[in-house]
């Protein structure tokens, strides 16, 4: 995508996304693992908010890059979009997800029409003795591991409320 106001944008360094990624990892009981990062160009882009992107590495990204500037355009996107930051808020993006799985513990299963619901948003409630979990953040899989959302897990007298943050059905319904 392309835009012809002026996005600034910075190329990042490795460690500097990892300090940015740890919270997440933290938050969702992770590994730290970040060979996806390997061979991966790291590029910031700057307006209201900022967004981490990763791309594969090599001569001609950079090279696009400052050619698409010469002529007066603005790339707002080149890559996967992974970290949402607004002041101090950093926020996972849905291609994260994908990485995430494979080093998280704080892992959610759930049955295709409770996984549906979530997609559009809609706060679960599941029994207490149906799943044995405690409270705080999850990812969210369908039964056949599709990635549905990031969750917050609230547990009460009624049973376990799972809470979507960001879910696959967002970009339809707001982001798109």
């Amino acid at each position: 995508m392309r835009s012809s106001k002026r996005l600034n944008f910075i190329v990042l360094d490795k460690s500097r996304l990892i300090e940015l990624l740890h919270p997440i990892y933290k938050k969702y009981n992770c590994n730290e693992e970040y060979s996806f990062l390997e061979n991966k160009l790291i590029i910031k882009f700057k307006s209201s908010f900022e967004q981490i992107e990763i791309i594969e590495n090599n001569s001609k990204v950079r090279e696009v890059l400052d050619e698409l500037e010469k002529i007066g355009l603005f790339p707002y996107s080149v890559g996967e979009p992974i970290i949402l930051k607004k002041g101090k808020d950093v926020r996972p993006l849905i291609p994260l997800a994908k990485y995430l799985s494979q080093v998280c513990k704080n892992k959610l299963i759930l049955k295709s029409k409770l996984a549906e619901k979530i997609t559009y948003g809609k706060t679960v409630r599941l029994s207490l003795g149906s799943l044995k979990i405690k409270e705080g953040s999850y990812l969210v899989y369908n039964e056949k591991n599709d990635f549905i959302c990031y969750s917050n897990v609230k547990i009460d007298k009624k049973g376990i409320k799972i809470i979507p943050e960001l879910d696959i059905g967002w970009y339809l319904r707001k982001g798109g």
